[in-house]
């Protein structure tokens, strides 16, 4: 039973749109009549089957899927927050095919409560069917983008302004800097864990809110532990940094090169590398990553009021199934700014570094390394 699920955009109750009354959605053209999270009663007048869907009426009428149990994908369009439930397990239809049926829910919130409007063919294949329509059960009951939505000045001036300030002043910063990045990274991790594994599909809303407070309390934790032992997180994020440096690079072309029974020997040797670099070297790793990751929230805090930058977790899935046709332009258009922002903020923070009281230096800012970062 389709209780409650998450996706990638929040979390949704369809419980509401459970027809209990003995009728069903219909779609006039192929006769279609289904329900949502809930089997039929006595479909086609049969009281011993149990379906989901039927097709036909009268003595054509036959029932063409076997469970209630859809799997969910959802997804952000221009018209709003679109569900698709994809009904696989399906009656034998013709040849070796088997009926499907995708049922396409957009959110919109203006259609009363435990109905769908304007539902329609929307593709004209025999076997797999597909219907769409708009539901406000479709809309997420909770999400971080609703939140992101509701709260979207204070956001986009937290974003811009620490943006701008780990950008341009990372070196200098570099405790708060090390305190919001640890906080960041952790309370980011803990929300995701709780919300996609420990969290049951069927809780209330109120536990989306404890999700949140606990993530926040555990970053804010892990912040402060992250300053007071910078040293070790610098060798241990070197490692980690090694590790997935020598998969990236066996795949790219290492693997004609190395066999493959050595690579674990090579992740542990370029692991050991990064550690050592990241010690010695920690304000190269400072500035580097405060300007590329600064680049990063201070874009998106423009991108918050002008748009046109997918969610991290839809990039996540284009990338996983390689549908990049999906990529809006302006992705690319605001990744070039990144790129742009964080080379300048790297130079001047480089130039900071080597002006002050340092005129005599004449390494490279990069490969020159001191005690700021513990000062």
């Amino acid at each position: 039973m389709c209780i409650r699920d998450r996706g990638t955009e929040g979390m949704y109750d369809f419980t509401p749109l459970a027809k209990t009354d003995g009728s069903c959605y219909r779609v006039p053209d192929p006769k279609l009549c289904f329900n949502i999270c809930k089997l039929l009663s006595n479909p086609c007048n049969y009281p011993n089957v149990h379906s989901p869907a039927t097709i036909g009426e009268g003595s054509n009428c036959k029932s063409i899927l076997y469970d209630d149990d859809p799997t969910y994908n959802d997804y952000q369009t221009e018209n709003g927050v679109v569900v698709n439930m994809f009904f696989g397990n399906g009656e034998r239809c013709s040849g070796d095919v088997n009926y499907t049926l995708n049922v396409f829910l957009t959110c919109d919130p203006d259609v009363p409560a435990s109905q769908v409007r304007f539902m329609k063919l929307s593709n004209s294949s025999t076997c797999q069917i597909a219907v769409a329509g708009r539901a406000a059960d479709a809309c997420p009951i909770f999400s971080l983008g609703w939140l992101l939505d509701k709260y979207l000045p204070l956001f986009t001036l937290v974003f811009l302004g620490a943006g701008l300030g780990m950008t341009f002043y990372g070196l200098r910063l570099f405790r708060y800097v090390l305190f919001l990045l640890g906080a960041l990274t952790i309370g980011i991790l803990t929300l995701l864990l709780i919300y996609q594994v420990l969290l049951p599909t069927n809780s209330p809303k109120w536990a989306f809110w404890v999700t949140l407070v606990v993530s926040v309390a555990a970053g804010i934790f892990s912040g402060s532990y992250v300053v007071k032992y910078h040293r070790y997180c610098f060798v241990l994020a070197g490692a980690y940094l090694g590790t997935l440096l020598a998969l990236f690079f066996f795949n790219l072309f290492l693997f004609r090169i190395i066999p493959e029974d050595y690579l674990k020997v090579f992740m542990i040797l370029m692991a050991i590398a990064c550690a050592i670099l990241n010690y010695f070297y920690k304000d190269t790793v400072i500035i580097i990553s405060t300007g590329v990751t600064g680049a990063y929230m201070a874009i998106r805090a423009i991108s918050f009021v002008f748009g046109g930058f997918p969610s991290e977790m839809q990039i996540y899935h284009i990338l996983m199934v390689n549908d990049y046709d999906k990529i809006p332009w302006t992705l690319n258009a605001y990744f070039c700014l990144i790129v742009f922002l964080a080379v300048g903020g790297i130079y001047i923070q480089c130039q900071e570094k080597y002006t002050e009281g340092k005129d005599d230096i004449t390494y490279s800012c990069l490969l020159y390394t001191s005690d700021a970062a513990d000062d």
